[in-house]
């Protein structure tokens, strides 16, 4: 280490002491080059304090130096040489101690003996580090012996002092640089790393448009070798449309970088590879001023995969995913184009509203698979029907609508729909199992301009509904009496709903009579509306505006509650037991309240259970006979009978009869009714009532109307029989009266003569 030995400068100071003044200059000039020397070494900051530190201790012969610098009211030692075992005082507060009073007071202070205060230090010189007044610091040098440090030291020390204070800011400016430099490399670091592992693409781009640098993202993103980017224009990356503005990028440089229309957002473009293959993708554009050049920053995000996820986002959105054909949503957007062009173009826009018939019995009877798969099958050849420029939607269920634009005349429209109902009504398997479907088709034709979607859907339907009614698997036209009929049905259906409120619903009863005895064993309770103004209305009137909704369950529900009532009355005052026979609704043996109301009913009437006969049509078993079943068995353990209303109509299976807790079979009255005009039907009737009697049930042939079919249906085994030959359904007095009459003589056909049917 350069400097000054610790004997010579002790001889230094006696000699000042003892007046010698020669040497003082020279050991000023030494020491005030030593600070400079050390402000000039390449070592850190805290090194090179230390160094100072040493220099300073050996210039004045001591044995230990420290360097205190300023923080806030504190002095904090940054600097300490020679110290073993003595402890450092690292931070004082200014005019605490020596050190601090020394700082706090701005005056150099000699102690020659410190009389031993426990630091070891027995002589100290002390000098505040002032610059530009401002206290920055005090350094101290100390020394094991009494009386080492004379004032020409404490003199030497105040003068260099500013020296070593400049020193001290030349060496701390230093640090901040350096520190400020490492921070700039660390930063760079970190951009670059950033630039580097960027999932996006980064392209720095000149005010020509060509690109500066680019990120290792960017590079396989266009297909680049690593700096091929270097030098491309940019209209070559992001071309644009052929005649459009320029790209968001060089738009910075020609409209300026200030425009918020550009910067900071996302706009979807379309990018070239350096093969020339175009991807989608997304650009953001930062404008910056480098050292007085204007670039521009723009991240790319390819974006194929979102573009992909939003198209098939879009698809499912506006399509059926089983069948694949439109939805509700793309319904409303193409027949909403589809009348814009009618209001433009003068054209037609027609619509069919097509609904598969049966379609929940092919549902509960095979299953939902096969379902799906008749629905598939019906889409498929829907498309095969029509023409490429029409729209097939399915709404959901069994119900489809298809849009025809510029269709020339409603018998064209037409013609296309009784072409999809022959080519629905192929046959197909199912599991197995062959499927003969059907499809009834409302047709609606664009009348005006100004017909909307609404209006042209609400005709179609009208007409569908014309189709369902007519019986099924055909295509009905829509025609303004339709809407004639529907306003005045749904004026009907409002005081239906009014009519149990104002006691409108009456019940009739038509008796059944035993064949072998001719008594009445039963009375068929049957519903009749007693209207305001059109007088007494028969079920075929009303009851399918009821089965459209949950009114048919108010209405059954009160019927066999005023039935059971008034039949255990009959029976109390004819003195012999008569069965109530109440028919039931398929939405009523759905309802979860059946068994509770039906049991109910019976209970609160004081009718026994067993004399209660729940009749259910084929078709109403066949709706869920899963749901139906579990019911009906419930009845039955509640001691209810059921009797199945039609046989023979419908599709039933023979096996249901032993499936189902079934007491009784109604025959359908074309069996009866051709009796004795068709042997096959007379066959039949003997063949059901035989099995009948096999399984114990019950066999009735309804519709009787004439002496030669009561006796057929007697001689074949009906047990009763019921039918305008014998009575009319009537008022409760009425068959009160018939009840409580003798049996009648139903020998040799003569039942009609004998004035029983009453009206």
């Amino acid at each position: 280490m350069a400097g000054v030995g610790r004997g010579a400068e002790a001889a230094q100071g006696r000699a000042a002491a003892d007046g010698g003044d020669t040497a003082q200059p020279e050991l000023l000039m030494l020491m005030l080059q030593q600070v400079v020397d050390v402000a000039l070494l390449p070592l850190p900051a805290e090194q090179a304090l230390v160094e100072l530190a040493a220099r300073l201790r050996d210039a004045l012969g001591g044995d230990v130096a420290s360097i205190y610098l300023s923080a806030g009211q504190d002095l904090v030692v940054q600097a300490s040489i020679g110290m073993h075992d003595e402890p450092v005082q690292e931070r004082v507060t200014r005019g605490d101690g020596l050190v601090g009073r020394v700082g706090a007071e701005r005056a150099p202070r000699l102690v020659s003996d410190t009389g031993g205060d426990g630091s070891g230090l027995r002589s100290l010189v002390l000098a505040p580090l002032v610059l530009a007044g401002t206290l920055t610091g005090v350094v101290q040098v100390g020394s094991y012996v009494p009386g080492r440090f004379a004032e020409s030291d404490l003199t030497l020390l105040r003068i260099v002092a500013d020296r070593v204070a400049l020193a001290v800011e030349q060496l701390q400016s230093r640090e901040r640089e350096r520190r400020a430099v490492e921070a700039l490399r660390e930063s760079e670091a970190r951009v670059r790393a950033v630039f580097d592992s960027a999932a996006d693409g980064i392209l720095i781009v000149q005010e020509d448009g060509s690109v500066e640098s680019a990120n290792p993202t960017a590079e396989r993103m266009f297909g680049f070798p690593s700096g091929g980017l270097v030098g491309v224009s940019l209209d070559v990356l992001v071309p644009g449309d052929e005649g459009a503005s320029p790209p968001p990028v060089l738009a910075v440089f020609t409209r300026g970088s200030r425009d918020p229309a550009l910067l900071g957002r996302g706009h979807d473009v379309v990018a070239r590879r350096a093969d020339g293959s175009e991807f989608p993708a997304e650009v953001s554009v930062t404008s910056m001023d480098v050292r007085g050049r204007q670039l521009a920053c723009a991240v790319v995000r390819d974006t194929t995969e979102r573009t992909e996820l939003d198209r098939k986002l879009t698809y499912l959105s506006r399509h059926d995913t089983l069948t694949g054909l439109g939805n509700r949503a793309l319904l409303d957007d193409r027949l909403g184009h589809a009348l814009a062009r009618v209001r433009r173009h003068d054209t037609r826009v027609g619509v069919m509203l097509c609904d598969l018939d049966h379609f929940k019995s092919v549902n509960d009877s095979l299953g939902h698979g096969a379902g799906d798969a008749l629905l598939v099958t019906i889409a498929g050849r829907l498309r095969d029907a029509v023409r490429p420029e029409d729209t097939i939607v399915r709404l959901g269920g069994d119900e489809f609508v298809i849009v025809c634009e510029d269709m020339p005349d409603v018998e064209s429209l037409a013609g296309l729909g009784r072409r999809i109902v022959e080519s629905v009504r192929q046959p197909l398997l199912l599991d197995g199992t062959e499927v003969f479907p059907t499809v009834s088709i409302g047709v609606a034709l664009s009348r005006s301009a100004s017909t909307t979607s609404e209006q042209l859907l609400g005709d179609a339907d009208l007409a569908l509904y014309t189709a369902k009614d007519a019986g099924r698997g055909r295509c009905h036209v829509f025609d303004d009496s339709m809407r004639a009929r529907s306003q005045g049905k749904m004026r009907l259906r409002s005081e239906l709903h009014r009519a149990l409120e104002r006691d409108e619903i009456v019940v009739h009863y038509q008796p059944l009579y035993d064949l072998r005895t001719g008594v009445v064993r039963g009375v068929e309770a049957l519903m009749r509306w007693q209207h305001p103004t059109q007088g007494l209305l028969t079920p075929e009137a009303f009851l399918p505006l009821a089965l459209e909704s949950d009114l048919i369950l108010d209405l059954d529900g009160y019927v066999v509650r005023r039935a059971c009532a008034e039949v255990a009355q009959m029976s109390r005052v004819t003195g012999r037991r008569i069965d109530a026979w109440v028919n039931y609704s398929a939405r009523t043996l759905a309802s979860p309240d059946l068994c509770d109301e039906t049991s109910r009913a019976a209970r609160e009437a004081g009718l026994p259970a067993e004399n209660l006969t729940i009749e259910v049509t084929e078709s109403a078993l066949l709706e869920d006979l899963a749901t139906t079943g579990r019911a009906l068995q419930e009845l039955r353990r509640q001691r209810v009978r059921l009797a199945i209303d039609d046989f023979g109509a419908g599709h039933t299976a023979l096996t249901y009869l032993t499936r189902l807790p079934v007491s009784a079979v109604k025959l359908d009255r074309t069996f009866t009714q051709s009796i004795d005009t068709s042997p096959v039907d007379r066959a039949v009737v003997r063949s059901v009532a035989d099995l009948a009697r096999a399984l114990g049930l019950v066999t009735v042939a309804e519709g009787v109307e004439t002496s030669s079919q009561l006796d057929l249906a007697a001689a074949s085994g009906c047990n009763l029989g019921q039918g305008y030959l014998l009575a009319r359904p009537v008022a409760y007095d009425v068959v009160l009266d018939l009840a409580g009459r003798p049996a009648i003589d139903l020998r040799h056909g003569s039942a009609g003569a004998r004035g029983v049917r009453s009206a």
